[in-house]
């Protein structure tokens, strides 16, 4: 603490009389012509044992008295810091080396002022830094002699050598801290030169203040504040003559008068300080009686530390510390992760977090309650909030109790990369293909562009990679959600979730220029590439902040991300395009409230342009109206994705609005102990109290969103985004043709004149026979990318034809009326006898 320098004089404390300004001189004066004397024997006993005090002796021991450094380093005392919630008033956790609550005078009960007095040094209010008496009746009965010393120190110097010992130990300095404590009469020299020249320039109060302040009273429990919540579980302004007796015992020797451990030794050592304080007129005879029969305390009441105190936020917390403690943009703590984690165990800090309390306690409770922790299936959910545009994150939950025991808990925070104290990540299905869209977009297609929706089978060289053919082997995908028709548009494969679709759009992109629009969303992998992973890497060497982009099974999701980081990669499409890499910490102020500097978080407008974000967001809004999560939404306009892996082992939902952005993944932690070959299924189980039998992103992971987002989203006003460009909603490509009705190989001619590919599909009910196409898909107006495949279906007859010779009125949509369908009679559209329209050629 750095002490306070009033001018005026201290004043009386109780159980004294004023006193006389005058008086402080003589003290003075005593104490130099007393240490005058000792110092001489003390230099005889270090440099000349067998030389008396002659005349140049004494001159030179004066001269190695002066050339004693007599300056005490102002330094504040070691104390704790504690990490806030973004109100700045709820506390999260609290860290310290010591466990100390500074604390000014008037804060601490007179009767503790006296007994410590009383009990260490009676006559502090008349010396000058130094007892002359003490110090003579110590060397008249040998206390000091052999370069050894021990006792008459007054309470200014034994808050000089905790002064001093402090000081070595925030600077790291071993050395010093053992100079500090060593039993040697030079160290004693020190002392008594810097308490003199403290005395010089602080009153007696600022002393005392500091001494109470610094003082050890056991089990890593300094100051009298700390004390007195430990040992009575009250502040130092409410202790009575009992406590403060007790506790100013304890100050000599705290392991040897431990309550706790030794009670006998522990009420011996209060009766001495009553016993002093009654003879020095401080307490009566009945105030020491009475308080001499008063029970010791039983039980401590223990200041816990670190994340383990910090409840439902616990998890937020290990994030929190951990990104203090090794993000640049808190540099201001230290340049070592060593200097930093000191700061913030002794600087005594605030640190204010961008966590929300309230939205963090009901994230909590509901994951809990869905999947409860230590439910039989051993199901884990965990959801990580935060606010687009600014990448502050709110909440980091988990349904599991944080602890580092095994069998009641886990310190694993699977919201958060392994770095950050998480596990590897979850594969992250289907919420990656917002991605892929969002690449597609970028590169000039449409959302209602038409592309094949159920190839099953593909070849790595219907890929590429940064312009060149992937060598993958042969390989079969299927649909985890949703159907996949054979022709489709972008936008229904987006709500719909389908994978083949997906893939169709993978093939006609660069896996290169995927995996890039991720990157510029902060997306990366959770932890160190497995094997697997790696073999995704070019020539099979990962890169590191980089994805793979060799497997076209990332499209579908196959990587291992943190849900941190995919509720950030989403909340750039809810900022239209500003990525904000995430931040957990809103202020730090020192001990005395001034705000310290911090780096800014660079957010990243433009990391993707903003009419694709609005793309992917007006694909997004669709999931909850006619998608996979439909009737999953919630009051504000919002967009989101599920997300299944392969045989439903890990199930996701990730959503937004344009003010928060919510990560849900649910899946089973045994995932990571290997012994489910490929992850155990979460299907056909009982999670919670209740049986799921197939379970997808909307099944558990969806719902927990909705609850979690409603909580977030209480008290904001409804925001939407603008439409994107109309050329993006109607699509690219080339615009199918009407071939209906023509033969079968004329209408194939056509189609693969136009670049497509064909595919004649099961014969489909119509009027029309075999030979003539029924039905494309897609239809006729439609936009396809070229090289797509169009399937033409034939009918198959069993439909009587509509009238009037069979055909519909007019030749067109393909029917060989006039020109090209269009009879001349009546604009084109002749009444269709056998197919030959009035006024018109077939």
């Amino acid at each position: 603490m750095r002490l306070p320098r009033p001018a005026d004089d201290p004043g009386t404390i109780p159980g004294f009389g004023a006193r006389q300004s005058g008086s402080r001189v003589p003290a003075l004066l005593a104490a130099f012509l007393a240490t005058s004397l000792v110092c001489g024997a003390l230099v005889a006993g270090l440099f000349l044992p067998a030389v008396g005090a002659t005349g140049s002796f004494t001159r030179d021991a004066i001269g190695f008295y002066n050339s004693i450094p007599a300056d005490l380093e102002d330094l504040p005392l070691p104390e704790g810091s504690t990490l806030y919630a973004r109100d700045g008033k709820t506390p999260i956790a609290v860290f310290y080396d010591e466990n100390r609550v500074v604390t000014s005078l008037n804060r601490v009960a007179p009767v503790m002022q006296q007994a410590v007095v009383a009990i260490e040094d009676a006559r502090f209010y008349d010396h000058g830094g130094v007892d002359p008496k003490g110090l003579v009746r110590a060397l008249v009965s040998n206390e000091l002699n052999d370069g050894q010393v021990q006792g008459a120190s007054t309470l200014t110097q034994q808050y000089v050598k905790n002064m001093l010992l402090e000081s070595a130990l925030s600077q790291g300095d071993k050395a010093a801290a053992a100079a500090a404590t060593e039993r040697k009469s030079s160290r004693k020299i020190r002392e008594i030169r810097m308490a003199i020249e403290l005395e010089k320039t602080l009153p007696k109060q600022a002393i005392l203040e500091g001494y109470l302040n610094i003082a050890q009273f056991g089990q890593n429990n300094y100051g009298v504040e700390a004390a007195s919540q430990y040992f009575f579980g009250i502040t130092a302004a409410k202790l009575n003559l009992a406590q403060a007796a007790l506790l100013a015992g304890i100050v000599q020797t705290p392991e040897s008068y431990n309550p706790f451990r030794f009670p006998k030794a522990a009420t011996a050592r209060r009766s001495m300080v009553l016993d002093r304080m009654a003879e020095l007129g401080m307490i009566t005879e009945a105030q020491r009686a009475a308080a001499d029969k008063a029970p010791l305390p039983t039980k401590p009441k223990v200041a816990k530390a670190g994340c383990i105190t910090a409840g439902s936020a616990a998890y937020f917390c290990q994030y929190a510390l951990k990104m203090l403690l090794t993000d640049a943009r808190y540099a201001v703590l230290g340049k070592t992760e060593a200097q930093r984690e000191s700061a913030i165990r002794r600087g005594g800090y605030k640190i204010i977090t961008t966590m929300d309390a309230p939205l963090q306690k009901a994230a909590t409770e509901k994951l809990m309650k869905k999947t409860p922790a230590g439910d039989p299936s051993n199901v884990i959910s965990s959801a990580v909030t935060v606010e687009p545009g600014t990448g502050q994150v709110l909440t980091i939950a988990q349904s599991t109790v944080f602890s580092p025991v095994d069998g009641e808990g886990t310190e694993l925070n699977f919201g958060v990369d392994k770095f950050y104290g998480g596990a590897a990540g979850f594969q992250v299905g289907s919420t990656f293909k917002p991605f892929t869209l969002a690449t597609w977009l970028r590169k000039g297609k449409g959302l209602f562009t038409s592309v094949t929706g159920d190839q099953k089978w593909w070849q790595g060289r219907d890929f590429s990679a940064c312009g060149e053919p992937l060598g993958t082997p042969r390989f079969e995908v299927n649909n985890s959600e949703g159907s996949g028709p054979p022709s489709i548009s972008v936008m229904q494969a987006t709500f719909d979730s389908v994978n083949l679709a997906y893939m169709d759009m993978a093939s006609r992109l660069d896996m290169c220029d995927i995996t890039k629009t991720a990157e510029s969303l902060g997306v990366h992998l959770a932890s160190t590439p497995t094997a697997a992973v790696a073999d995704c890497y070019k020539n099979g060497t990962p890169v590191p902040g980089k994805l793979p982009t060799e497997c076209p099974s990332i499209v579908l999701g196959s990587l291992g991300i943190s849900p941190l980081t995919m509720a950030s990669a989403y909340a750039t499409f809810a900022a239209e395009g500003t990525y904000c890499p995430p931040t957990p910490v809103l202020s730090i102020l020192d001990r005395s409230g001034k705000a310290q500097s911090l780096g800014a978080t660079k957010c990243v407008p433009g990391a993707i342009p903003a009419d694709v974000a609005r793309g992917v967001v007006y694909a997004g809004k669709r999931v909850f109206t006619e998608g996979t999560a439909i009737g999953k939404g919630i009051r504000w306009p919002a967009g989101g994705k599920t997300g299944t892996t392969d045989n439903s082992v890990r199930t996701w939902f990730v959503g937004y609005t344009k003010q928060r952005t919510t990560a849900v993944v649910v899946a089973d932690p045994e995932d990571y102990g290997g012994r489910y070959p490929g992850g155990k299924t979460l299907n056909g189980r009982k999670i919670g109290g209740t049986f799921y039998g197939r379970v997808y992103g909307a099944t558990i992971a969806a719902p927990l969103w909705q609850q979690i987002m409603t909580v977030a989203m209480d008290g904001l006003p409804r925001e939407d985004w603008p439409t994107p460009p109309s050329k993006m909603l109607e699509g690219s490509g080339i615009k199918v043709v009407d071939v209906v009705g023509r033969s079968i190989g004329e209408a194939t001619g056509i189609l693969q004149g136009q670049g497509f590919k064909v595919r004649v599909g099961r014969p489909t009910s119509s009027f029309l026979g075999p030979d003539r196409v029924a039905k494309t898909s897609p239809p006729a107006g439609g936009r396809l990318e070229k090289g797509s495949t169009i399937v033409i279906s034939p009918g198959d007859g069993s439909q009587p034809p509509p009238g009037n010779g069979g055909f519909p009125e007019g030749g067109g949509g393909g029917f060989p009326v006039g020109n090209n369908g269009n009879g001349n009679g009546n604009n084109g559209n002749g009444r269709g006898n056998n197919g030959n329209g009035n006024n018109g050629n077939g």
